[in-house]
């Protein structure tokens, strides 16, 4: 049987040891406690105290906003994320892209859509599908209904 120690501790232990070491970059040079965000991924943040610190995942759907020192949603006026250009984990940019309906991913057949306003993704989206199938089209910039010709889309 496992005690209390080994259930409770090890991981806690783990967890200051192990990943605690990958935050101290982070966390160089911070005095006191301070909440710091992820230079490389906006889904992520460090709790630091005395240079020492703990990377930790923001909830799902959510980034960093490093003046509000929060998880903020993700999409909303207070996603800064793609603004700083360190958006990972799957999360879409707009930067560089017109307001309105683009591609989910560039050069990419999908039916997923995003809408962008001032650089920001505002909306994620995917197109109808009750009796055809639809694909987003980025030159059209809309959906439209997948037809086959001649065994080619």
């Amino acid at each position: 049987m496992m005690s209390f120690r080994q259930v409770f501790l090890l991981p806690v232990l783990f967890i200051c040891c192990f990943v605690g070491n990958n935050a101290s970059k982070a966390c160089t040079g911070v005095v006191g406690t301070k909440w710091q965000p992820d230079r490389t991924d906006c889904s992520y943040f460090h709790l630091c105290r005395g240079g020492n610190g703990v990377r930790l995942p923001c909830p799902w759907n959510t980034v960093t906003n490093a003046q509000l020192e929060a998880c903020v949603p993700k999409g909303s006026k207070m996603d800064t994320c793609e603004l700083n250009g360190n958006c990972q984990s799957g999360q879409q940019s707009c930067r560089g892209r017109p307001d309105g309906l683009n591609p989910w991913r560039l050069n990419f057949i999908s039916s997923s859509f995003v809408i962008c306003a001032n650089q920001h993704v505002v909306y994620k989206g995917t197109c109808p599908s009750n009796v055809t199938v639809t694909v987003f089209d980025p030159a059209r910039r809309m959906c439209t209904e997948l037809k086959m010709n001649a065994g080619r889309f």
